[in-house]
């Protein structure tokens, strides 16, 4: 049996008036953290959590609280600025990639999503790390990873997601990392690297 022709027209019209999806990178603004101790870095291997598909490579810096303000404010004004663009009254995320401490300092969580190797892509690389000299570390040859209690400093950005479930929101999205100083955690070696 032929689909009527108004059918049809009713699909397009439909399909050509969504709205695009929202692309956070046209609004992302570039930041360097200050120096902070590093907690819970997976920057070789990503991160996956238990019933969760998703990966991800992480690093969280914990600097005094007025030295994380600026970046605070950037997540904040960009909330407030996007807000009218994506919706009159959106629902806002819940989830903030900070938090304040017991002791008063922030944790400023980054992370970056990493892919698996596929037809036409390869795996998403481990997270470009200096040494506190200057030189990248190779962490095809390297055995240890970032302990906590590590200086580091984390260059990335301020990044606006909205999906209409869940809602408008910001991540720290990780590029760079570069160590100060170094407390290397190997595996078995000790409790420096902890699972929130």
């Amino acid at each position: 049996m032929p689909v009527p022709l108004s059918f049809l027209l009713i699909i397009i019209i439909n399909i050509m008036s969504k709205e695009p999806r929202f692309d956070g990178s046209q609004y992302q603004v570039k930041v360097v953290t200050p120096q902070g101790e590093a907690e819970w870095c997976s920057l070789k291997t990503p991160k996956q959590w238990k019933n969760e598909e998703k990966r991800n490579y992480l690093s969280t810096v914990i600097v005094p609280s007025d030295e994380a303000q600026s970046i605070i404010d950037t997540c904040n004004g960009m909330i407030e600025m996007l807000k009218e663009k994506v919706d009159k009254n959106p629902k806002l995320s819940p989830h903030d990639p900070y938090k304040t401490l017991d002791d008063g300092r922030v944790a400023l969580k980054f992370k970056r999503p990493a892919f698996l190797a596929n037809d036409k892509y390869p795996a998403t690389p481990p997270v470009t790390t200096f040494m506190p000299d200057g030189e990248e570390v190779d962490w095809e040859k390297t055995e240890w990873s970032i302990g906590n209690g590590s200086i580091i400093s984390i260059g990335g950005y301020v990044r606006p997601y909205y999906v209409p479930m869940l809602g408008l929101g910001i991540q720290l999205r990780l590029e760079a990392v570069k160590i100060h100083e170094l407390k290397e955690y190997v595996a078995g070696g000790g409790d420096s690297f902890k699972e929130e």
